[in-house]
């Protein structure tokens, strides 16, 4: 899931070339991005991770975390989430049309 993430998030970044040391913190912030989203649809009681707390874990400041990476997390976060909806209605559209096949059958 992370690499399909990240391949489409890359095609959507042509127009906006990134520098390569901004890639490779946002690569490590895709599986914390997939997670987050998961942890969130498990766990009424999760809280999202403060942009303080982010800016520590790719080692850069709050502003430049603010300025830089906060729409890049934003956008992987709900890339995460679109994914996970796409699936999710995948197998209800799946599971409904085998009731239907059930029906028809008897």
């Amino acid at each position: 899931m992370c690499e399909h993430v990240w391949n489409n998030y890359q095609k959507c970044q042509v127009d906006n070339p990134l520098q390569s040391r901004v890639i490779k913190k946002l690569i490590g912030l895709v599986w914390l991005a997939g997670q987050e989203v998961a942890a969130m649809r498990s766990n009424e009681t999760y809280k999202d991770y403060a942009g303080a707390a982010l800016a520590r874990m790719v080692s850069v400041d709050r502003s430049t975390w603010l300025r830089v990476y906060s729409g890049h997390w934003a956008a992987l976060k709900a890339a995460f989430a679109d994914l996970d909806e796409h699936a999710l209605s995948l197998a209800l559209d799946h599971f409904e049309d085998e009731e239907v096949l059930k029906v028809v059958e008897m």
